[in-house]
């Protein structure tokens, strides 16, 4: 994670996309303002305060997320002030919203990818499914992942972890090591 200070009121945060997958982070999970979310700002405002002297004491923030080309996630993070203030800087954030070209959930693809904890629960899952042939199978950041139709995943999610997030799904595919196609069938016969 990186943090620079834009204006006195102002930081940008940008998290690599090893951020973002540990903690599962998405421009949506930020705009839906979770508790978990909320406890990794503060975080992040604690930290900006140590590092480039950001103070957000007492204050009101305001949070923009963005996901970058590279799989990253960029955070901008606003002190607001007075209320002309407040407005301006939401009207700015709306523009810039509007205009952010989103992709398509993975649904929409008829995709889904599904984490395990170990290689044994890909194991269980393909002799669980044998009437399923199919998926890609990874190995990214000390976990396997099966790339999958969304059919199949909802009666796959009690073997691992679900997530229809295109850019989780694009950093695993593209930064992980593809372990085998075919991977039910593959790990059905092999194991």
């Amino acid at each position: 994670m990186k943090i620079e200070k834009i204006h006195v009121n102002k930081i940008k945060v940008t998290f690599t996309p090893d951020d973002v997958i540990e903690h599962n982070l998405t421009a949506a999970a930020v705009k839906e303002n979770a508790p978990r979310i909320q406890q990794i700002l503060m975080s992040v405002v604690r930290r900006a305060e140590e590092e480039v002297g950001f103070s957000a004491e007492n204050a009101r923030l305001m949070v923009e997320a963005m996901p970058a080309e590279d799989h990253s996630l960029v955070m901008y993070i606003t002190r607001l002030g007075e209320n002309e203030e407040i407005k301006d800087a939401l009207t700015e954030a709306k523009k810039r919203f509007r205009l952010k070209v989103r992709q398509a959930p993975l649904e929409e693809a008829g995709l889904a990818l599904i984490s395990f904890e170990s290689f044994e629960d890909a194991i269980r899952l393909s002799r669980f499914a044998e009437d399923f042939d199919g998926g890609e199978l990874y190995y990214y950041n000390e976990r396997y992942h099966l790339l999958t139709e969304s059919d199949h995943a909802r009666r796959f999610s009690e073997f691992g972890i679900k997530t229809t997030d295109r850019g989780v799904c694009d950093i695993v595919c593209e930064h992980g090591k593809l372990i085998c196609k075919n991977a039910l069938k593959t790990l059905r016969e092999s194991f």
